[in-house]
């Protein structure tokens, strides 16, 4: 299936949860829709990273400027579009925690 095919379908991007380990050991979590957030404690992280899929900042910097590009060639719907600005706004966060 190409990818025009799929981007022209018009498939609802899902509210997913994305997280990263910050230097205490705990989580930072946000999701890519909806505006929630939450922090899970270092105990609570250890027992969910198993088998967690994780992708390093720059890895996902790249997938980003993918979906950016396909969003300009192929018009994305307005969810699409906040589901991008979401993305990226998370990705701002998290660059901030790093630096903690």
């Amino acid at each position: 299936m190409s990818l025009s095919a799929l981007v022209n379908c018009a498939v609802s991007p899902p509210d997913a949860e994305v997280c990263v380990e910050l230097p205490s050991r705990d989580a930072f979590c946000s999701y890519t829709l909806s505006e929630k957030e939450r922090v899970i404690s270092k105990d609570d992280w250890q027992t969910m990273t198993p088998g967690r899929f994780s992708m390093s900042a720059e890895e996902f910097a790249k997938y980003q400027a993918f979906v950016d590009e396909v969003c300009i060639r192929f018009s994305c719907t307005v969810e699409q579009k906040k589901t991008l600005e979401r993305l990226k706004f998370i990705f701002k966060k998290l660059e901030s925690y790093d630096a903690i």
